[in-house]
């Protein structure tokens, strides 16, 4: 399936030009040819299928020839995680667009080894990881990307949300226990996921306090990555068979 982004799309009948490199990657890269049909996706909800009708060096003429409106998950996930060391972190945003997270928050926490202005930096490199993973999945909503931020920030105030911590901890119910509640999946879900290092010991109770249920992910310690999208999974198939 040929598929192209378009943020300047709002979802009606007129089909903006698509960006440069949008272009370039179906002309150049996909060798588009007459005739055939490329999925466009807005981030928002909206699929449009739009037929090739021109291919001229770097210029693409299309014409949409219908649309769809997908409307979003009544579960809408949250992730929090701490930032990982390494090149780790954008596979782990690839893989939030791929399992339908609705809103990422990189965290700073006690123990992780990436400064956050550092990290704040790769924001646009961060944000082309998601337009990837949203073509390459057909994810009909774009997540929304925060910029780092700290626990103590995101634990202030009431709760609008379930929260749940993957925790190396021993009071930790087991996740498939959790999901087999009779609670229906709505509303929102904030994740918590840990570095490498783990939560400290004060943002443990910190995360207690908040009202964070604690959930063991099996007897094995896990990367942050493996731990994130195991979690994420979850709660995919959960949504799905409620």
């Amino acid at each position: 399936m040929l598929r192209a982004y378009s943020s300047s799309w709002d979802g009606g009948n007129v089909l903006p030009k698509l960006d440069r490199e949008e272009v370039h990657h179906l002309v150049r890269v996909r060798r588009v040819r007459i005739g055939e049909i490329v999925e466009i996706l807005n981030g928002k909800g909206h699929v449009g299928s739009a037929e090739v009708l021109s291919v001229d060096g770097t210029k693409l003429g299309l014409n949409l020839r219908a649309i769809r409106e997908i409307p979003e998950s009544r579960l809408q996930v949250h992730l929090l995680v701490a930032l990982p060391k390494g090149k780790t972190f954008p596979g782990l945003l690839h893989k939030a667009v791929e399992l339908g997270v609705s809103r990422i928050t990189p965290l700073a926490t006690e123990n992780v080894e990436v400064p956050p202005e550092r990290a704040g930096k790769k924001q646009d490199r961060w944000e082309s990881v998601l337009i990837e993973a949203l073509k390459q999945s057909g994810n009909p909503w774009m997540p929304r990307l925060d910029a780092p931020s700290s626990l103590d920030k995101e634990l202030q105030g009431p709760a609008d949300a379930a929260r749940i911590c993957a925790a190396l901890q021993p009071d930790a119910s087991p996740l498939w226990q959790l999901l087999g509640n009779p609670l229906k999946p709505v509303g929102v879900i904030q994740v918590f996921v840990g570095p490498e290092g783990d939560f400290s010991d004060a943002e443990y109770k910190q995360l207690r306090g908040a009202g964070c249920h604690f959930v063991s992910l099996g007897p094995l310690v896990l990367k942050v990555e493996t731990a994130a999208s195991l979690v994420m999974g979850a709660l995919q198939l959960w949504s799905q068979g409620a």
